[in-house]
């Protein structure tokens, strides 16, 4: 059922936004795949999970329009992990897009109506 990927998601955006991050110096689609790993996610599990996620990062306001780097522009991304940087400071412009995205996604969730949750 959808709601069940939807609660995943859910799950995983409150660690984000709690600090909880596995590995601060990547996106969130590293950090996705290490929490369906840690919590034990079946392979059907991942793999809706990651759909509507992905549909997510599209419907984002703020979408670069680039699928593989769907929240910053590659060269800043590639910049940002050569240097090591947290990729979830708030202070930061490459932070707060980030947690901003984890805002919205959390409000999308509430919300039963969005399309991407229907089946």
């Amino acid at each position: 059922m959808t709601t069940d990927y939807c609660n995943i998601l859910k799950e995983f955006f409150e660690e984000i936004k709690a600090g909880t991050i596995i590995e601060k110096g990547v996106g969130l689609c590293w950090n996705l795949e290490c929490f369906c790993i840690a919590h034990d996610l079946s392979y059907p599990e991942i793999v809706c999970t990651r759909k509507i996620f992905k549909n997510m990062l599209c419907n984002f306001p703020k979408y670069t329009g680039h699928p593989i780097y769907p929240l910053v522009p590659m060269d800043e991304y590639d910049t940002h992990s050569r240097e090591q940087v947290d990729f979830y400071d708030p202070t930061t412009s490459y932070g707060a897009i980030r947690l901003e995205f984890v805002d919205w996604a959390l409000k999308e969730l509430a919300q039963s109506e969005a399309s991407y949750m229907k089946s």
